[in-house]
């Protein structure tokens, strides 16, 4: 062959090559047009796009041709076989063709091959929590909260449903146990839940001693929301280090730990124009609380209580440096459930440390928890501002015997 030919022929293979990649780039073309508003006119200009096919089987899934949309996702597999959606929608299609144990392995093998289907997934976590096998659906459900989906806060508050169920709760401990992800959004969405529906989930962590203090804390705040202060103290008591003993009716009174803001110990909420701060001295420990001038009702530094009807007193010591307040801070103690007001005791406020005690009652009925706090009872408004500092130490309560 002349060197011209040889070109020649070079040049005709190029132009053919050319022509045939130019028909599969216009019908992938239209074949991806046609995608969106007629998949079985796609998969007709192209019967080798994958796109074109799934498109179809998923039409013809909807419309209730089982048969259809498993020949089409066979025909999708033959050219495709890693195609993990082409497998889901088969097993989808096939249903339980062939038996569950067969549909179960056709999922299973699905949600290999196609990781990120939220319906195979979905299907799956159904099947095994029917089934009893609670570890298998949590895999499922781990998979589920790592994939990114508008449904998230949903099957977070489900979960926490199903773990009202003791034995899913004790599986459900046993995962959160690996630090999954989405374990804080879940004891979140638990300790918001009433009626106590996620406690055997909290229960079986603190029996796998795996809650941590920063997650027991809404729980107990959730138990004293709903009424159950005993149940909340005794999970409290609990969890505290160190040996069990007898504890003080009124907690850390002499502030000798910091405020853990958690069970019935001191709480210090967040209040414009109050900062509070523990301090040491060589007599021990005191909380110092310094007013900017702002206007204040409550100071912020507030304990719950669990005091059994009867004759208490309650005694402090005080100290102030130049602490400006009309008519002056005191304490008070009001019943949970209804806010009646049982005590109320002035806060000395001199320039050295002044001890003052005041009995007060808890009635028989209508107060199971109480709640001690620092009050302003200064009319609301520019009445109640404050300047000055504060400093309070050896606060106690003390059952008194008639």
């Amino acid at each position: 062959m002349t060197r011209a030919l040889a070109r020649a022929a070079t040049m005709t293979l190029t132009m053919a090559l050319l022509a045939a990649a130019a028909v599969h780039i216009v019908t992938a073309w239209r074949a991806d047009a046609l995608l969106a508003t007629d998949p079985a006119g796609a998969a007709r200009v192209r019967s080798d796009h994958p796109d074109a096919l799934l498109a179809l089987a998923h039409a013809e899934l909807q419309r209730g041709d089982a048969g259809a949309a498993a020949r089409t996702a066979q025909q999708l597999l033959a050219r495709d076989p890693a195609n993990g959606a082409g497998f889901a929608v088969l097993a989808r299609a096939l249903g339980d063709e062939g038996g569950s144990a067969r549909q179960l392995e056709r999922y299973r093998i699905a949600a290999r091959r196609a990781p990120r289907d939220l319906s195979i997934r979905g299907w799956l976590v159904a099947h095994e929590l029917q089934a009893g096998d609670f570890p298998a659906a949590l895999e499922h459900i781990d998979a589920l909260l790592t994939l990114p989906s508008r449904d998230r806060a949903r099957l977070l508050e489900a979960i926490a449903n199903l773990a009202a169920d003791p034995a899913f709760a004790d599986a459900l401990a046993v995962r959160l146990g690996q630090r999954p992800r989405w374990r804080a959004d879940l004891l979140r969405v638990a300790s918001a839940m009433d009626a106590g529906a996620a406690d055997p989930l909290f229960v079986a962590l603190e029996r796998n001693a795996d809650l941590h203090a920063s997650e027991r804390r809404p729980w107990l705040d959730a138990l004293l929301r709903q009424g159950r202060w005993g149940e909340a103290f005794a999970r409290w008591a609990g969890s505290l280090p160190g040996p069990q003993q007898a504890l003080p009716l009124l907690y850390n009174g002499a502030f000798a730990s910091p405020p853990s803001n958690a069970g019935f110990d001191w709480r210090v909420r967040r209040v414009d124009g109050v900062v509070f701060e523990r301090v040491a001295d060589g007599d021990g420990s005191f909380a110092r609380l310094r007013f900017l001038g702002s206007p204040v009702g409550r100071a912020g530094l507030e304990q719950p209580l669990l005091l059994a009807p009867g004759r208490y007193r309650l005694g402090l010591a005080a100290r102030a440096a130049d602490l400006r307040a009309e008519p002056g801070l005191e304490w008070s103690i009001s019943c949970a459930g209804n806010g009646r007001r049982v005590a109320s005791v002035r806060v000395p406020a001199g320039p050295r440390w002044e001890t003052v005690a005041a009995a007060f009652d808890i009635p028989p009925d209508g107060c199971d928890g109480q709640w001690l706090r620092l009050v302003n009872p200064a009319a609301p408004g520019v009445a109640q501002r404050i300047r000055g500092e504060l400093e309070l130490r050896d606060l106690r309560i003390d059952r008194v015997e008639f």
